[in-house]
């Protein structure tokens, strides 16, 4: 984890994606879903920790998805300009990501 200002104010960049109300920003059903599904299991005695476990796995899996298939369209594209920005993005370089 970096502690610490950042080398600028990235809060320029983001400006766009942030909606006026962020109260009002809401995740996806398929984040809801398995969230939902959990407190079913939890409900009905199922086990806290086979449960969270389900739960971690199938949100990571959710999260990193749409990335992983971007990298392998990007891949069989030959859209350079695409991977090195994932390659920046996710430090994929092995660069300390605090620098």
């Amino acid at each position: 984890m970096c502690i610490g200002k950042p080398d600028r104010d990235i809060s320029l960049s983001f400006a766009g994606f942030i909606p006026q109300n962020p109260s009002i920003i809401q995740p996806p059903p398929s984040l809801l879903m398995p969230l939902a599904r959990a407190g079913q299991q939890l409900a009905q005695g199922k086990d806290p920790d086979e449960v969270l476990h389900i739960l971690a796995n199938t949100l990571t899996n959710r999260l990193i998805h749409p990335p992983c298939a971007g990298l392998r369209e990007a891949t069989a594209q030959g859209d350079l300009a695409m991977l090195n920005l994932m390659k920046n993005l996710y430090r994929l370089d092995g660069r300390n990501p605090c620098r």
